[in-house]
């Protein structure tokens, strides 16, 4: 397999929102996970349909100045590297969907290849079962609550002590990675979304 490597950050218009954004929370839990949380600012613009519209279709391409690139690379333009679909949740879907089987690449700290199983993507929540060798260490999750003027966001991460990001350092690393992509949806969701029925999605 091709050694994974970080890729040069996208240059973009906006500034990313800091981790004072947002409120975040670690939980030791009796079982020996931690429970960590993330309860975002509000994501203006944004509604619940728009965003389960983007995890159907985040593995896919788009135009980006004039460069064919993963659409995923723009939702965090400096960390992100390509999402793949391992097997669809239902024969033939070529959309991710509950059921699906994903790998995640991306470069929070050192880059890295993850494999995750949907476990649900409606307008309520994306969920996630980060897999190693068929066995779930990390169930992640964005609860969207939908307002007149964008989207809340409460994200919730629990980690079993042998998942590779349990350690406090890499949860800080963590936190600032998902403030940063949660909070630059506003800035490019809804103007791809517009173009969603067309063949190719350009910025």
């Amino acid at each position: 397999m091709k050694k994974l490597e970080r890729l040069q950050p996208l240059p973009i218009d906006w500034k990313m929102k800091d981790v004072t954004s947002a409120k975040t929370e670690i939980e030791d839990l009796p079982d020996g996970r931690r429970e960590v949380r993330i309860a975002h600012s509000l994501i203006e613009g944004v509604t619940p349909a728009m965003l389960v519209w983007w995890f159907r279709n985040f593995h896919r391409t788009m135009e980006y100045r004039g460069e064919t690139i993963p659409r995923y690379r723009l939702w965090h333009p400096r960390d992100h590297i390509s999402v793949s679909l391992l097997k669809p949740g239902k024969p033939g879907d070529t959309e991710i969907s509950e059921g699906a089987v994903i790998e995640v690449c991306e470069a929070i700290d050192e880059p890295a290849r993850v494999v995750s199983h949907v476990a649900q993507l409606d307008e309520t929540r994306f969920n996630l079962h980060l897999l190693v060798k068929g066995i779930k260490l990390v169930d992640h999750s964005h609860n969207f609550t939908a307002t007149s003027a964008g989207t809340l966001d409460n994200a919730r991460t629990i980690i079993d002590p042998t998942a590779p990001i349990f350690d406090e350092e890499k949860i800080k690393a963590y936190f600032k990675h998902g403030i940063e992509e949660v909070g630059n949806f506003q800035y490019f969701l809804p103007a791809i979304y517009e173009q969603r029925n067309n063949e190719t999605l350009r910025l």
